[in-house]
């Protein structure tokens, strides 16, 4: 301030008082739901791919009800909104406007459409799980909330669905049944627009049994609403958990995804093979799910599937978890993602 007035006492003063005083103002409710709105909106066109914007791009009106919309230039020069250029291109007059993730933690306020109240909600059980540094088991379940949230936020930004899973998990390969005609997957509208509801976890590790944790996820897939149901027990075999958020895009079936989480290092052909047999082989004999019925979801730090590719199994690599993760600053396992890469080079 002192360099910008060159030191002109008078001048500094007055600023000084403008800015004391802006600091008295505290913000209405309503502007901190439009600054959710405006954050729901910057990530829903990030995963849309329309990260670039003009700075005359107006934002919100999608996640606001009644909607309302500011422009990117204003956001990001009043202050008080969380958002910041994450890149500027002068040379085609476009920024990338992000914001700070914890920004959306607290109780939501009025003026948000129900889907934008619905991740406000789960944000900071969300943020949490994510965003820990201490345990992978969180982000196991945390990874599967955050598809539905990406969902969510394609769908109801573009204000257009269905949105199809390879829309969100975009660079996934998915391996169909043999003998089934390959059909897209899509999610299920009602259970990502409340994605405040989709997950259960009814016991403690230490009480928990293989038994019981079967009954569980056997009820979970039979369950007409969507779910998100992880194994209590901590050391249940083959998989994490399941989650019925996707559905055949003609027949509207619910398909069941059985999921395990191998996030940590590289790992080879076999290595995936095994898992996904061991995932397929638990599904069909413990939980009762038959062939052409269900998926299994492998989420792998990297590694090449090639001829290792089982049918019925969706991987999901670390590129595409990046693709999810990054319009939400999720540092934590990004920065996972990025140290397993050094290690194995």
């Amino acid at each position: 301030m002192a360099h910008a007035t060159s030191g002109h006492f008078r001048t500094l003063q007055e600023l000084w008082n403008s800015f004391v005083k802006e600091l008295k103002v505290v913000p209405k409710s309503r502007d901190v739901a439009h600054c959710a709105a405006f954050h729901l909106d910057i990530a829903s066109r990030n995963l849309c791919g329309q990260g670039h914007m003009f700075e005359t791009t107006k934002l919100g009106a999608a996640f606001s009800d009644p909607p309302d919309e500011r422009r990117v230039v204003d956001l990001a020069m009043d202050g008080m909104s969380n958002v910041f250029y994450k890149e500027v291109n002068a040379e085609k007059n476009k920024v990338v406007p992000c914001f700070a993730a914890s920004a959306l933690r607290g109780t939501p306020p009025e003026g948000l459409t129900a889907a934008a109240i619905s991740i406000v909600n789960l944000w900071p059980q969300l943020y949490d799980q994510i965003t820990s540094e201490n345990s992978v088991k969180t982000w196991e379940s945390g990874l599967i909330l955050l598809e539905a949230v990406c969902a969510a936020l394609i769908g109801e930004g573009r204000g257009q669905w269905p949105v199809f899973a390879d829309e969100v998990l975009r660079g996934a390969v998915v391996k169909h049944w043999s003998g089934q005609e390959m059909k897209r997957l899509q999610y299920r509208k009602d259970g990502c627009v409340s994605c405040d509801t989709l997950l259960h976890r009814q016991g403690e590790a230490s009480c928990a049994s293989w038994e019981k944790d079967n009954e569980n996820l056997r009820d979970a897939c039979k369950q007409a609403t969507a779910t998100i149901r992880m194994a209590d027990s901590v050391n249940y075999p083959s998989i994490e958990g399941v989650h019925t958020l996707l559905e055949d895009s003609e027949s509207k079936h619910v398909v069941p995804v059985v999921f395990q989480m191998k996030m940590r290092k590289k790992v080879s052909e076999t290595h995936i093979a095994e898992w996904a047999d061991a995932a397929h082989k638990r599904a069909q004999q413990e939980l009762n799910l038959k062939a052409g019925e269900y998926f299994v979801a492998l989420y792998l730090k990297s590694g090449d599937v090639g001829l290792s590719q089982v049918e019925g199994t969706i991987y999901v690599d670390g590129t595409t978890v990046r693709r999810l993760l990054e319009p939400f600053g999720m540092t934590p396992l990004l920065q996972l993602l990025e140290d397993a890469d050094n290690s194995t080079r």
